[in-house]
């Protein structure tokens, strides 16, 4: 069974010629079944021999990412592969219908890629240039205009005579650039220089308070909006020229040139129209050049749409953009060169080592040999199995399937199950949905749940692309858990906080306040609904949670230690089983967990803590009868070696007969005393015994070999002492671990028990909460026979409920039983410490990229 224990792996080695490895990783990586093992685990990325080929596919990947985004800017639909199977299947005919080399297709795409994507640049640049200059004109033309309304016409107009004839265009390309005037300008007196230009608006306010900071107020400024702009206009002394140009920089303004005289001012205004009459026209061309229908696009690739809707067009039999099926293609053979970094090439011949599930090797050599039959002209490669190293360890492989998945990966959050031992995610398909009942257990609330998990499930991959797609893959952890909750809701009874009469009671009225029991009466399913109405309510609900809070703990810890002596008897381990598997559970059967006695020659388990549970419930105890405390018996266990007082009151004894029960717990807690040297001793023992005869032997053989060879007696003493030293260190590394593992068991016998009484607290609270709501807001209109009250107060418990209850108490239930499955249960006999198997797989690759983009 594969969920039970992880899949049996076994260890190949792989020898190919260098003609066709290519095909035969290609095939390998289609496969999804194996997972190289790296033979270079000291050499960087840049030291392996096919760095320059990943770094290559990373350049086209670049260049890809970047059109791709530019297509988002220019509203270019790229339709998404949304079927990664296809698309092999049309990338596998396309290359054989090339009629050349299947790896030489990436010299293909990256000469394509690397030639549209200059292209693209090339246009984009010319048209971002256009714009540029267009828009740096029309600034001039706006800061000559305003800078003429601050200064006034005097200014400009004193000449008598203004020329109106522009220059040529290079003269007013070369007088239109964004130029710093590097000589003074003195207007009137000679006395000011001007410093003129456009900076953002929003910079206006800052930019003035720094121009009159660094000029110490020796500075007038002057601004007026344009657009988005501000023109400003000031004026200062020439020394401090050069440091408010500085500042302009830093404020990423333009500056501009200003005309000594009117002649000037008409000349540039003159000049500046002209040309930004031709640069729009250029403009516009090229706006209606990208407005061109498709048929037209592919007459011209120097259009920046053209090259584009190259990029989203669909290949015949594709439904998917040209630009998805190269990125795809660039990863597939990004992952095909990372793995080829794993291999030893030695000449023309790479070999190698991989893991790969024994129940699937077959189809590894079916798929070579079906390499082989469609390529004859190549040679083929060879996969042999071969012994797994001491030092190496195989990787965990389950099988999962979309149920499973989500109670697995709850498992591998915590940590990676060994290999082959035992995998706690088959028992979390129950355990965990149950805890999680128990402690939001409700029957409208789990209902709703069960709901909701039903329906995602009715949707299926409906759910994909829509907002509930995150919900796709728990879609069963939420079915289930609204299913325990819905069934441990119908053991408490409770309906949104209120009980549900569904077979009557067993109990009838005797006077106002009291009650009787109907005589052979049993309740058919849950709790009798009179208990809601009981004095005692509260504690009669506190005591059986509680209870069944710990009966619970208890039994999953000792399934826990159980699964222990399981693993110890798959792996060998026969030391762990006898002297610490089993004391762990004598342990547990002695104190909180199990008494195992014989009735009618079979053996019957109880719980000796849980069994004083069930005896204690099946006992009526009269009026005037204390009950006994189970707390205090399990106090005095230890403190007073198992006595029981005869003095009435909690004391009370359990059984009637009191030195039965007397001599019954004090053999009990000798058994468990006895239990912890056994747990913390004898293994270390062993493993000293065990070392010391083969050291001993070792040294026999060490002696014969010096005296053969007429060694100094002297060097013989030294190398006996140092394999006895690091003797001596191994022994203390095992025994302080032992140390630590008793005093973790013990304490956390006690510690984990205690635990699970977060079961009882969480459901105390939410059926707590839930009366509460109720209480303050339909209750209260019931109460007061208020019709809008009723109405009102539904409409805000409807609410409450789903935000706290549905929501923040289904997380908070959620995150105690996942600590719980991974804490209290799990650290019995999970080692946790195993590393996934992770095959080579272009399917998987390409699936989490698309996963990724969405």
């Amino acid at each position: 069974m594969s969920l039970l224990r992880s899949d049996q792996m076994g260890y190949y080695n792989i020898v190919m010629p260098r003609e066709s490895a290519w095909e035969i990783l290609n095939e390998l990586g289609q496969l999804s079944t194996v997972q190289f093992i790296d033979q270079h685990p000291s050499e960087s990325l840049f030291q392996r021999a096919f760095s320059k080929d990943v770094k290559r596919t990373e350049d086209i990947y670049a260049q890809i990412q970047a059109m791709e985004i530019e297509m988002q800017k220019y509203q270019k639909r790229v339709v998404k592969c949304s079927d990664i199977k296809q698309y092999f299947d049309n990338l596998r005919v396309y290359l054989n219908s090339r009629g050349k080399a299947e790896h030489t297709y990436i010299n293909d795409v990256e000469e394509e890629v690397s030639l549209k994507y200059g292209q693209f640049n090339e246009q984009q640049f010319n048209y971002d240039s256009l714009i540029a200059r267009y828009q740096s004109l029309v600034e001039y033309r706006s800061v000559l205009r305003k800078c003429k309304e601050i200064l006034g016409d005097q200014i400009y107009f004193r000449a008598k005579n203004i020329s109106t004839n522009p220059t040529n265009l290079q003269d007013i390309t070369n007088q239109a650039s964004i130029q710093q005037n590097e000589e003074s300008q003195d207007f009137q007196d000679g006395s000011l220089t001007y410093l003129a230009g456009a900076i953002d608006a929003q910079d206006v306010l800052r930019f003035k308070k720094v121009i009159f900071r660094a000029t110490k107020g020796n500075n007038w400024t002057f601004t007026s909006d344009i657009l988005h702009e501000a023109v400003y206009k000031g004026g200062s002394f020439n020394m401090i020229r050069q440091k408010l140009n500085r500042i302009c920089d830093s404020f990423n303004a333009s500056k501009y040139s200003l005309p000594q005289d009117g002649n000037g001012y008409s000349m540039k205004l003159l000049e500046i129209e002209n040309y930004i009459t031709d640069t729009r026209n250029v403009i516009i061309f090229l706006i209606q050049l990208k407005k061109i229908k498709k048929k037209l696009i592919t007459m011209t690739r120097q259009a920046i749409n053209s090259i584009l809707d190259d990029w989203v067009l669909m290949r015949p039999g594709c439904n998917y953009s040209y630009i998805e099926e190269l990125r795809l293609f660039v990863l597939k053979e990004k992952l095909l060169y990372h793995n080829f970094n794993l291999l030893t090439q030695k000449y023309t011949i790479f070999s190698g080592y991989f893991w790969c599930p024994k129940q699937q090797d077959s189809v590894i050599y079916n798929a070579l040999e079906q390499l082989r039959i469609r390529k004859p002209n190549i040679a083929g490669g060879q996969v042999q199995e071969v012994k797994i190293p001491e030092d190496l360890g195989p990787p965990t492989h389950f099988r999962t399937n979309d149920f499973t998945a989500p109670f697995q990966e709850i498992v591998n959050t915590y940590g990676i199950p060994r290999y082959r031992e035992v995998n706690p995610g088959l028992f979390c398909v129950s355990m965990f949905p149950l805890k999680f009942g128990i402690m939001f257990g409700d029957i409208g609330h789990g209902g709703a749940l069960l709901a909701f998990g039903a329906f995602l499930i009715h949707k299926g991959k409906d759910l994909l692309r829509t907002p509930l797609e995150g919900f796709y893959s728990i879609r069963y952890l939420l079915a289930l858990m609204g299913f325990f909750a819905f069934y441990c809701g119908i053991i408490y009874n409770d309906f949104l906080s209120l009980p549900i009469n569904l077979f009557g009671t067993c109990y009838k009225n005797v006077g106002e306040a009291e009650t009787e029991q109907i005589e052979g009466c049993v309740y058919p399913v849950g709790f009798d609904p009179k208990w809601y109405i009981a004095n005692n309510e509260l504690n009669f609900f506190n005591s059986y949670k509680m209870k069944l809070a710990v009966t619970f703990g208890v039994a999953q810890m000792v399934w826990g230690i159980f699964l222990k002596g399981v693993n110890c008897v798959h792996f060998g381990l026969w030391v762990d089983l006898i002297f610490e598997q089993l004391p762990q559970m004598v342990f547990m059967f002695s104190t909180f967990g199990i008494f195992l006695y014989f009735q009618f020659f079979k053996i019957k388990i109880k719980g000796y803590m849980c069994f004083m549970f069930i005896f204690k419930w099946t006992i009526h105890y009269q009026e005037g009868y204390m009950a006994p405390s189970i707390i205090n018996q399990m106090i005095n266990l230890p403190l007073k070696l198992g006595k029981v007082s005869q003095t009435g009151g909690q004391d009370t004894p359990l059984f009637q007969n009191i030195e039965f029960q007397e001599k019954l717990q004090y053999n009990l807690l000798i058994i468990s005393v006895c239990c912890v040297p056994i747990m913390l001793l004898v293994k270390p023992l062993v493993f000293l015994c065990k070392p010391k005869k083969k050291s001993e032997a070792k040294s026999q053989q060490e002696q014969q070999l010096l005296n053969k060879e007429d060694q100094d007696e002297h060097k013989h003493v030294e190398s006996h002492a140092a394999a006895g030293h690091g003797h001596s260190d191994d022994f203390g590394e095992i025994f302080v671990h032992q140390i630590i593992e008793t005093i973790e068991f013990v304490l956390g016998s006690i510690s984990n028990t205690a635990s699970y009484l977060r079961l009882w607290a969480l459901s105390l609270a939410h059926s707590q909460l839930a009366k509460v709501f109720f209480e303050k807001t339909i209750g209260g209109g019931i109460a007061g026979g208020s019709a809008l009250q009723v109405i009102i107060g539904w409409f805000i418990f409807l609410n409450i409920s789903i935000a706290v209850l549905m929501c923040m108490d289904l997380m908070e239930c959620f995150l105690h039983a996942l600590r719980l499955q991974w804490v209290e249960f799990q650290n019995k006999f999970f080692k946790a410490d195993g590393y996934k198997f992770i095959p080579f797989s272009f399917y998987q690759v390409l699936l989490d990229s698309q996963n990724e983009q969405q």
